[in-house]
């Protein structure tokens, strides 16, 4: 599945590792270094980085800067149906049935 991230640009929803707030200095750092190794995509389009998504690949991750908050990714994420290849409500009633096992 394709999410929507932004300007048209579109990330498979089973490669994205970690959605991130970019304003911590260590995304800060992280999006230094990644630009530094050429992995490193903006789709802002010159607009604020609003979320910062991390993408495996078969060459490492990638860093991808889009505009858009990390919720309303995540929404569009939830709205397709499915996270690393697996329908989101079995994702969702696995951690359920972890954490009361812990209680």
């Amino acid at each position: 599945m394709w999410t929507h991230v932004g300007f048209s640009n579109m990330i498979s929803t089973d490669r994205i590792i970690a959605i991130s707030d970019p304003d911590s200095m260590p995304i800060r750092r992280i999006i230094s270094s990644a630009k530094q190794d050429n992995k490193f995509l903006d789709f802002t389009q010159g607009r604020k980085t609003r979320s910062v998504l991390f993408v495996e690949t078969k060459s490492g991750v990638i860093v991808v800067a889009s505009f858009l908050l990390p919720e309303t990714i995540t929404e569009r994420i939830k709205k397709n149906g499915t996270l690393y290849g697996e329908p989101i409500d079995a994702l969702i009633t696995d951690e359920k049935e972890e954490v009361e096992e812990k209680s």
